[in-house]
């Protein structure tokens, strides 16, 4: 299971009020390339999984 290294909350500008929560985990090297995964639960009914790639580990998390 990947490490998370971040996390945020955010206070949607809503009348609801509602709450976003967003985790990054530590970029991972995939291939010859890096693997950054996240989540994002809140915005919506479902959790949202997916991840970025880049040629650095810094590039992956951006």
């Amino acid at each position: 299971m990947p490490t998370v290294i971040a996390t945020r909350t955010i206070d949607l500008a809503s009348p609801s009020g509602s709450l976003v929560e967003v985790s990054i985990m530590r970029p991972e090297p995939d291939g010859n390339d890096y693997r950054c995964e996240f989540q994002i639960v809140g915005l919506g009914e479902k959790t949202i999984n997916s991840y970025g790639m880049g040629v650095d580990s810094t590039q992956g998390s951006s």
